[in-house]
């Protein structure tokens, strides 16, 4: 996705992504290489800027109810590869929030510039893996049961717990 710089595209583009509908069960992840825009001066290097920029940007975003993406370790995403840089942040990422509940540890990584005046970007999707241990009470009718408990020692505790929380078959 590009947002363009000059006018009537510029203002164009700003109508258009108001104007996206994104439901609230919704997996949106959007990925913008050059938005052209900023969300405040601190994406910024040098002072000055465009403020109203800033203030519609940060509307189109907070309409959309989308929220953003970080990109890990870095301010600048974009040089104008000159002796005296500008450096800004117009490269953006954003997601719904059904993408953040559903995929909580997506990031955004940076990798080596090479020759372009943008950097190029990795994204990372990983899924939460549950870290619950659930013992069964049927897995007690089994006949090596305690004997395959009791012998490994990290469920010594589980099962001396279990034992005391639990009504168990054969007079255990």
């Amino acid at each position: 996705m590009y947002g363009p710089c000059r006018q009537p595209a510029r203002d164009n583009f700003v109508s258009w992504l108001y104007s996206l509908n994104i439901e609230d069960d919704d997996l949106w992840l959007i990925i913008n290489w050059d938005f052209n825009f900023y969300r405040s001066a601190k994406n910024r290097k040098r002072p000055c800027g465009n403020f109203n920029d800033s203030v519609i940007f940060n509307n189109i975003i907070s309409h959309l109810g989308l929220i953003e993406l970080p990109i890990k370790g870095q301010s600048y995403t974009w040089s104008n590869m000159q002796d005296t840089s500008l450096l800004e942040q117009v490269d953006w990422f954003f997601m719904s929030v059904a993408w953040t509940n559903q995929y909580p540890l997506t990031v955004v990584l940076p990798l080596a510039r090479i020759t372009s005046d943008h950097l190029p970007y990795k994204i990372q999707i990983d899924i939460p893996k549950a870290n619950i241990f659930r013992f069964e009470n049927y897995w007690f009718s089994h006949p090596c049961c305690i004997d395959q408990i009791c012998g490994r020692k990290f469920l010594k505790s589980i099962f001396s717990v279990t034992q005391k929380q639990m009504i168990l078959p054969f007079g255990i």
